[in-house]
């Protein structure tokens, strides 16, 4: 066991050796480096994603809001917004639970089958309403947003 121990010992010291151990050393921290920072990125990732969601959560929310009184205002010549919803479906998708994104789908689907006119609306005020409290809610218990009081 010894004579191992002092053969090791020797081939490390020699210049053959050297260059070995610095090879393998080389390599362990070329592999080290590379895990760290695709950690490093995906935690990049998700902190985007997130703030991405929360900012989409949020422009959907006043949207509705703004949509939600051309409905209860019942005039032609009020027209509700799906803009912020059509630009920003993906990230707002994302992270959403499904009975939000059901009642959110719902109710945007009302706007554009119904052409968003208020006069048409008049009938989907209690969808909206609905989607709007529930994204509201989220927004507010989920991703901890505040929101200026309704009245």
């Amino acid at each position: 066991m010894t004579d191992i121990i002092n053969s090791l010992g020797s081939a490390l010291t020699s210049p053959t050796g050297g260059v070995i151990l610095g090879g393998v050393l080389t390599i362990a921290g070329g592999v080290a480096g590379s895990i760290f920072l695709a950690r490093r990125d995906d935690a990049r990732e998700k902190a985007r994603q997130r703030m991405d969601h929360v900012a989409a959560v949020k422009a959907v929310v006043f949207e509705l809001s703004g949509n939600a009184i051309v409905a209860n205002s019942g005039r032609g010549s009020a027209t509700a917004s799906t803009k912020a919803y059509d630009a920003l479906m993906i990230p707002l998708y994302h992270s959403l639970p499904s009975d939000v994104a059901t009642k959110v789908a719902l109710a945007y689907s009302i706007i554009n089958t119904v052409g968003g006119r208020g006069d048409n609306l008049a009938g989907a005020r209690l969808q909206l309403g609905s989607a709007q409290e529930a994204l509201r809610s989220y927004a507010i218990n989920r991703l901890s947003l505040t929101f200026p009081p309704t009245k």
